[in-house]
């Protein structure tokens, strides 16, 4: 009898610690890695000591040379330094130093310098020349690329710094189910200049890209970075960066894209840099920031 008790109490407290094990793990993998404050300590732009928190979609707007693309640049350095190499000709405007503070992360806070000789990482009494975060960072800028002997596969993965067999990948693993404007894509090689067939959500079929109006296949770029983050997403957390201003569409387009970047199905982070105002009436879950004064006392104003 003694024995069977203990036995019992031996299977209860294993299925106990089984239980207490599952939920530990399933907690840490659905910790979601996110940037959550910006400081900045000494720039060439702000104020020092200015600090500003980022949403999982946060919206900054300003006029034309208020820094919005600097901040989009000094934070991508949590990845590297791939996206700041004009800063290393600006010497004038160096050291730059600011915070990165990070959620759901062994390493909650990073302090960046970006001087002449590099980007270098401060975190918990370590100095490193790498970062410490293994962070991802996608641009969306539309940059009108005018290549004869290019196709529309390689000036996409241009404009997405992504090579031109990452990007075939991504066209083979295209999830339509996560956009609205584009239903569909194909490679078709041989007598197509362009490489790309793409089938809108308001088309029975396919059509070249070379045959879809500027907006169209400006939404074929944007709805492929989405895709590219989703990729990323799935080894490193990631943060996609947008320049609206940079896109001719319509308002409605980017009102259903805060819409669904706001939404569960996506997890990384949004940041969409304007030089207007969010005109946004779908969703009111997103963070608005704008940048206000003049260099070099510019300050983070949330709205």
């Amino acid at each position: 009898m003694q024995a069977l008790l203990i036995g019992i109490l031996s299977s209860l407290i294993a299925a106990i610690i089984v239980a207490w094990v599952r939920k530990i793990y399933l907690r840490s993998k659905n910790k979601i890695t996110s940037i959550s404050k910006i400081e900045l300590e000494s720039t060439p732009f702000f104020n020092n000591g200015s600090s500003f928190t980022l949403d999982k979609v946060t919206y900054l707007y300003g006029p034309n040379s208020s820094g919005k693309s600097a901040l989009s640049e000094w934070i991508s350095t949590l990845e590297g330094d791939s996206n700041i190499k004009r800063w290393f000709e600006l010497e004038s405007t160096l050291p730059i130093n600011f915070l990165i503070n990070v959620k759901g992360s062994k390493i909650s806070q990073v302090r960046i310098t970006i001087d002449k000789d590099g980007v270098n990482y401060s975190y918990e009494n370590t100095k490193s020349f790498t970062s410490p975060v293994p962070f991802k960072f996608v641009f969306l800028k539309n940059e009108r690329i005018q290549d004869d002997e290019m196709t529309a596969i390689s000036i996409l993965a241009k404009q997405l710094k992504i090579t031109d067999s990452y990007l075939c990948k991504l066209v083979e693993q295209f999830n339509s189910n996560i956009n609205f404007s584009i239903q569909g894509l194909k490679i078709k090689t041989g007598e197509s200049k362009s490489g790309l067939l793409v089938k809108l959500n308001k088309t029975r079929s396919y059509q070249n890209y070379y045959g879809m109006s500027v907006s169209e296949q400006q939404k074929v770029l944007i709805e492929l970075g989405i895709n590219l983050c989703n990729h990323l997403f799935t080894k490193n957390p990631c943060l996609l960066i947008i320049e609206q201003s940079s896109f001719d569409i319509d308002t409605e387009y980017f009102d259903f894209l805060i819409c669904k970047l706001t939404s569960k199905s996506f997890k990384f982070q949004t940041l969409i840099i304007s030089v207007e105002k969010p005109y946004f009436h779908a969703t009111d879950n997103y963070k608005s920031l704008v940048l206000t004064g003049k260099v070099p006392n510019i300050e983070v104003v949330e709205v």
